[in-house]
């Protein structure tokens, strides 16, 4: 069973994954978005919410190197 979390201050609900350590289960949210950059050195903004969305935190979210690699092959 995946677990689950509602945020108030961001306005979501998130569903990250359960992973087992050793003995105990461990519930991870990865990728969640907490601010935004508006233009490059530019200071980052807080993330105003997501209007009660439902959000997938089981990976993180898409980088950069990603991109990269694609463009070279």
């Amino acid at each position: 069973m995946n677990p689950e979390i509602k945020h108030q201050n961001l306005n979501a609900t998130f569903k990250g994954r359960e992973r087992k350590d050793h003995i105990e289960p461990v519930h991870q949210f990865l990728g969640i978005k907490y601010a935004s950059i508006p233009a490059r050195f530019e200071k980052a903004e807080p993330v105003n919410g997501f209007d009660g969305d439902v959000v997938d935190a089981t990976k993180y979210g898409y980088d950069i190197l990603h991109n990269l690699i694609l463009m070279t092959c």
